[in-house]
């Protein structure tokens, strides 16, 4: 049972990390494409 809260909040800091990092290539992204 402890086992699973430490990877759910491993998974969890993970799952934000990588939020941040896609929504950041997102926005230069689009910064980049003045088009759309």
């Amino acid at each position: 049972m402890e086992m699973s809260v430490k990877f759910n909040s491993w998974f969890k800091t993970r799952v934000t990390f990588l939020e941040g990092v896609l929504k950041a290539f997102l926005t230069e992204y689009y910064i980049e494409q003045p088009i759309l």
